[in-house]
């Protein structure tokens, strides 16, 4: 339990000082050591797990070299596609539209602001 504290802290430092290849790596290992099944064991909820997902891509989105804007892409789409109870769907849409800012796909970059956008509308008042 602490290194897993650790390598959050580490993760998130290191994405707050826009040292993206560090957060990605701290987040990379943080994933690989859990398992989202046994989640409760470690007493945290589901929504700690997608934050460190969504900490992964928002890394890999910051580095911003194509292979590592497919993999933020995917990361995203797993947010959306695997815990869309998790209230992180509108954050998922904007982070794939920037990845297709980044690539230069304007239209989809925009459909994707338009989807987070109609969502983020559906969030209570407080969180927006």
């Amino acid at each position: 339990m602490k290194m897993l504290r650790s390598l959050i802290q580490d993760g998130y430092t290191a994405l707050i000082e826009q040292r993206c290849r560090s957060a990605a790596q701290a987040f990379t290992e943080l994933l690989n050591g859990l398992d989202p099944q046994k989640i409760k064991q470690l007493n945290l909820a589901m929504i700690n797990y997608v934050l460190v997902v969504y900490g992964l891509a928002v890394s890999l989105l910051g580095i911003g070299q194509p292979e590592e804007l497919s993999e933020a892409e995917n990361q995203f789409k797993r947010i959306i596609e695997h815990y869309p109870n998790e209230g992180l769907d509108c954050l998922a849409y904007c982070g794939i539209g920037k990845v297709y800012l980044k690539k230069n796909r304007f239209l989809e970059a925009l459909n994707h602001f338009e989807k987070a956008k109609t969502l983020i509308c559906r969030l209570p008042g407080v969180l927006t």
